[in-house]
């Protein structure tokens, strides 16, 4: 049977990693637990074989204290991972029956190791009624406890909503200026065919005015012949009646 291992880590991206790594390593992590209120919550109502605890945690219980509460209900390993590993926080581990410590900056085989020895001691999860009953009486308010666990998703989630409703703001506003600059192009180009068209007509009276200017240039010629002609021809009728006149 595959173990479960139940991963409290307030550090949301790096719990992610360590997630993904455990179960490399062939084992089940269901769920991650923010804080230690929520791990309380998770270890009272699902199976965990052993849980990897950071000491650090935000909020009314640090690691040291949520191990305790669970300590006292349940016989569940524990691996307590920090990036401290100072005298007196080492003492505290100590106390605790099933447990050990690995530092964050430590390999990933020293992890692996922590983790099989543990399992390999023993550790149950065989809950009672008296035990279940024991952590709902218990002083620490889990409901209380995970508000502001659910706060945060709240809040999350309404900022979720305000980047949405600035999106769909943003994007509308980009759609009504892709359809207006559309709009313009479609204007453009219809503009530039009735110029196009206007140039075509320009062009084509340009050619009929250079033919009326030729056929006009030659009339003009033709004209200046005939008067020219009419002159000769007056000149030569003068001459003729002067013969006549015996002149």
């Amino acid at each position: 049977m595959t173990e479960n291992v139940l991963i409290v880590e307030d550090d949301g991206i790096f719990a992610m990693e360590l997630q993904r790594k455990i179960k490399s390593w062939g084992y089940e992590v269901p769920k991650i637990a923010l804080s230690g209120q929520e791990a309380l919550k998770r270890v009272e109502y699902k199976n965990t074989d052993l849980i990897i605890m950071d000491i650090s945690l935000k909020g009314e219980l640090d690691g040291i204290s949520a191990a305790k509460a669970i300590e006292d209900h349940f016989d569940i390993p524990i691996v307590f991972y920090s990036s401290h590993d100072d005298d007196e926080l080492l003492n505290k581990i100590k106390t605790f029956k099933n447990g050990d410590f690995v530092s964050k900056t430590c390999r990933d085989e020293d992890l692996k190791l922590s983790i099989e020895n543990l399992l390999k001691k023993g550790g149950t999860m065989e809950k009672t009624v008296e035990n279940i009953q024991n952590i709902s009486e218990s002083p620490i308010d889990i409901k209380e406890g995970l508000g502001d666990y659910y706060k945060a998703h709240e809040v999350i989630e309404k900022e979720f909503k305000k980047l949405e409703d600035n999106f769909s703001k943003v994007y509308g506003e980009s759609v009504s200026q892709e359809r207006e600059i559309e709009s313009l192009k479609k204007a453009e180009e219809k503009y530039m065919n009735i110029i196009s068209e206007k140039d075509e007509k320009l062009a084509e009276m340009g050619k009929i005015q250079r033919s009326l200017e030729e056929k006009i240039n030659k009339h003009k010629q033709t004209h200046q012949k005939l008067l020219k002609e009419t002159e000769d021809l007056k000149k030569h009728m003068n001459s003729v009646v002067s013969i006549l006149n015996g002149e």
